[in-house]
């Protein structure tokens, strides 16, 4: 645990740390009511309800926990921030990076979301269900990942 003004690091865990209820404890604190409407906006108002009283099964899902965990990750490190100062270190595991990389104000939440929606939407083509792989592992050329992606 932290201390106030002492220096700290925070990990983002990203993917598959994903839990059912997971944001109730933080849902009352404002920077979870400052942050949570933008998130909404950002995923056609699933956020708030992903974090809270969505199902396992659901927030699991291989489309929505990316977006999920980035932006619960997100408030998570904003929270820290507002009780404990700017953290000497910021990294991310996994998906983890976009929410440190936005922690880090290097990219927007926005931008990233973005970015994941592309993803997701190329791998939702080219992958089904049950043959999933990520482009990182089907051996295609960065040219060819760009034109799916962007």
């Amino acid at each position: 645990m932290a201390v106030p003004g002492e220096p700290y690091a925070v990990l983002m865990a990203g993917q598959l740390s994903e839990r059912a209820g997971m944001g109730l404890r933080l849902s009352s604190h404002p920077v979870f009511q400052r942050l949570v409407g933008r998130f909404d906006a950002l995923t056609a108002g699933q956020f708030e309800r992903w974090v809270t009283t969505a199902s396992q099964e659901e927030i699991s899902e291989r489309f929505t926990a990316p977006t999920l965990m980035v932006l619960y990750d997100q408030i998570c490190g904003e929270i820290a921030a507002k009780e404990w100062g700017t953290p000497a270190v910021v990294a991310g595991y996994s998906l983890g990076f976009y929410a440190a990389a936005i922690l880090a104000r290097c990219l927007s939440a926005k931008a990233v979301v973005g970015w994941l929606t592309r993803v997701n939407a190329s791998n939702a083509r080219l992958f089904p269900p049950d043959d999933f792989a990520l482009a990182a592992v089907t051996g295609l050329s960065a040219a060819v990942i760009v034109t799916l992606v962007l």
